[in-house]
């Protein structure tokens, strides 16, 4: 059975590491055939950097003091050639405990292996653009402040000077500038949020999420003058968290369920949590105007929006805000909505946070 096994290169050892027997996925492997390494002791499949430093040696010795060696390295073919290489020896000794020798199992992972170092290179390259393109946001935004106070107060001026001679085109004019140079202000703003969000150092510390949450509504209380509101908050619990970044999520999340159930008549907005699998699932869920599903992706994404900036007012940029710092906590995101019967947010928070 052993010497008809092609995906694994079985071998058994003497106690010196010299090759006793030879099986066809080691013949495939390595392509030496059993009568050409038979006898030969198996440093022959080593690099040649591993045997100046006594690599094969080593990894005799680890296993007959622990019973087992295992390690994932280069070993070499008889061609030159090298392949990445899954290896365990395991010692075999007698009823007396005395070491007879090794079986040695080797599997070839070469593809897995560039498979994996092919990620790592991309999410090197993307971590490089993301940082790249944080610091030219942050720049941009940074820089359009000094002219844009600019804008803001000469057009204070001219109002001051022209206004009340002014006819009735003149002044919309005059507003409607007022209005782009605002939310231009709005969008350098929630542009510069975003930027610090990717560079800021989570500092995790025991974050009491009722107490959060009940500063986050204080704060949105102006969002909610003349509105009926029924809050149907379940008890939070306390999590590992950045307390700064955990509640940004909090702001924009209940932020949003407040907005988008303006046009109705009682507004719901519920919060709860659950524990599962060493995490919280925490949710914000409204009754509002929610979102058709098929367009779920773009939630998430800079500057995207589902509804018109005469329905509802918005930037684009809090929702994904709000999943890069659930990303940071090593957590997820996803949203549920129907068009008119509301939307709900869940995200994940490990119960034990790891920041590697």
């Amino acid at each position: 059975m052993v010497e008809s096994v092609q995906d694994y290169a079985i071998i058994m050892l003497d106690s010196e590491g010299y090759v006793r027997n030879w099986n066809i996925g080691a013949e495939r492997f390595k392509g030496y055939k059993a009568d050409e390494i038979i006898g030969q002791h198996f440093k022959k499949f080593y690099t040649d950097e591993d045997i100046q430093i006594g690599i094969p040696a080593l990894e005799l010795e680890e296993a007959a003091s622990k019973g087992r060696f295992e390690n994932e390295t280069w070993r070499v073919r008889k061609d030159g050639s090298r392949f990445w290489a899954s290896v365990i020896i395991t010692a075999l000794n007698d009823t007396n405990g005395k070491l007879l020798g090794f079986s040695k199992i080797t599997k070839d992972i070469t593809e897995s292996k560039l498979a994996v170092d092919a990620i790592q290179l991309l999410n090197t390259q993307l971590e490089v653009s993301n940082k790249e393109l944080e610091a030219f946001s942050y720049s941009i935004s940074h820089d359009l402040r000094a002219p844009l106070r600019h804008i803001d107060g000469f057009i204070e001026l001219l109002k001051k000077k022209i206004f009340e001679t002014a006819d009735d085109s003149v002044k919309r004019y005059l507003d409607i500038i007022t209005q782009a140079s605002k939310k231009l202000s709005c969008l350098i703003d929630e542009l510069l949020t975003y930027s610090r969000t990717g560079r800021t150092k989570i500092i995790p510390k025991e974050v009491d999420l009722n107490e959060l949450v009940k500063e986050v509504i204080t704060e949105l209380k102006p969002q909610m003058e003349n509105r009926k509101i029924n809050w149907q908050i379940d008890q939070l619990p306390k999590i590992q968290a950045d307390y700064n970044l955990m509640k940004l999520v909090y702001q924009n999340l209940i932020g949003n369920a407040i907005k988008f159930s303006m046009h109705k008549e009682e507004a719901v907005i519920s919060l709860g949590s659950k524990e599962e699998e060493k995490r919280y699932v925490l949710t914000v869920k409204d009754n509002g105007a929610g979102f058709d599903m098929a367009f779920s992706q773009r939630l998430f994404g800079v500057f995207q929006r589902l509804h018109r900036q005469d329905e509802f007012e918005g930037i684009g940029i809090g929702l994904a805000n709000v999943r890069r710092i659930v990303h940071m906590h090593r957590g997820e995101i996803c949203a549920e909505g129907k068009v008119n019967e509301g939307a709900e947010f869940s995200f994940t928070i490990p119960i034990v946070f790891n920041k590697g």
